[in-house]
């Protein structure tokens, strides 16, 4: 059971792929990474494929539309929160022959 309100306190520091990521964003772009051995595209980038478990290093630009494949609906309120209650965090699939992106 998880009660309300939940102090987290954290640092995070960002990798690599996580920085270019970031601001790739900040410049209106997606950047997601292809895996070399499955040819999947992640967005956003791990470094790494979960499936095949080799480096993803070649950095692929994905256009602005793509599919829901799957979402989280946020329902625990915290102080300082920015984003409304219940709002949904997309993972997207898109369709442009060389991107396909996975969860």
């Amino acid at each position: 059971m998880v009660t309300t309100p939940i102090h987290l306190h954290y640092t995070h520091t960002t990798s690599p792929e996580e920085t270019r990521y970031l601001r790739g964003l900040a410049a209106g772009k997606l950047l997601g990474q292809r895996c070399p051995s499955c040819g999947k595209v992640y967005l956003p980038p791990r470094g790494a494929c979960p499936t095949c478990g080799v480096p993803t290093t070649d950095e692929v630009d994905l256009p602005g539309t793509g599919t829901v494949t799957t979402f989280c609906v946020v329902n625990v309120p915290f102080p300082g929160q920015r984003i409304p209650r219940h709002t949904s965090w997309r993972t997207c699939s898109w369709t442009a022959r060389t991107s396909r992106c996975s969860t």
